[in-house]
């Protein structure tokens, strides 16, 4: 009797030790088998307008983050409402407009004209970078920002005349070629991901250009006032009191 009731307890330790163990062996295999990518691939999949606008938003205020972190001035604190419109540029307007375009190009040149090969990515990198897409975006990153500062909308489509033409001189040395490699080797549920890894850089040169552009405008408008205070009757007054 003695024995039959010592191998039921060892039985059952054993048990429960195979229990526990298995279990962190699950646990061990669960932890070491997680993949961010695989992880990413799968909120794509679920959810690909919210996961690309987000990644965009995160991605394109980084820009403006390294862009205000390399040129600022060692006084200057950074400007973190700019890194905040940034992000709402790329979260609601980038990511979204971005998905339907890619999208749109994949049914357009594979699924309507039907082409193959080396064509596809010739086709697709001119039709992103010299028909809507390359003059559109950029048109509406230089209206959106100074609406997204308060300023009207005269003043962000001056903004826009301006600025687009040095913006594009700047795009057509950077995107044609980075669109090549994009359409020829990244999957289509990646490209705006690939996009949004250049736009890193991109992003820097925009945030540079723009706080540099609205720099040299404050420049010339302080010119100007004091051009128009030293002219006026009083200041002339003055001069030939002094004289």
């Amino acid at each position: 009797m003695s024995s039959w009731i010592v191998r039921a307890c060892l039985t059952s330790t054993a048990h429960k030790l195979s229990c526990r163990t298995s279990g962190h062996v699950r646990h061990v295999v669960f932890r070491r088998s997680f993949s961010p990518m695989a992880w990413y691939n799968k909120q794509l999949q679920r959810a690909p307008v919210i996961t690309k606008s987000l990644t965009s938003g995160i991605l394109f205020s980084l820009g403006d983050v390294l862009a205000q972190f390399f040129t600022k001035k060692k006084d200057e604190n950074m400007d973190w409402k700019r890194t905040a419109r940034a992000y709402i540029f790329g979260t609601f307007i980038l990511g979204p407009l971005a998905h339907l375009h890619f999208n749109f190009l994949e049914w357009l040149v594979i699924k309507k004209w039907a082409l193959t090969g080396v064509k596809v990515a010739f086709v697709k990198m001119f039709m992103d970078q010299f028909t809507y897409w390359a003059p559109g975006i950029n048109m509406i990153y230089l209206f959106a920002l100074p609406m997204l500062e308060g300023q009207g909308t005269q003043q962000s489509a001056q903004t826009v005349k301006d600025r687009i033409i040095p913006v594009l001189k700047a795009n057509y040395t950077l995107w044609p070629a980075a669109q090549l490699i994009n359409f020829r080797l990244v999957p289509v549920p990646h490209q705006l991901n690939f996009v949004l890894v250049v736009s890193l850089g991109w992003a820097c040169y925009l945030s540079w250009f723009t706080a540099r552009q609205d720099q040299e405008k404050a420049a010339l408008a302080e010119k100007a006032a004091l051009a128009a205070s030293s002219s006026s009757p009083e200041a002339a007054h003055a001069q030939q009191k002094q004289s």
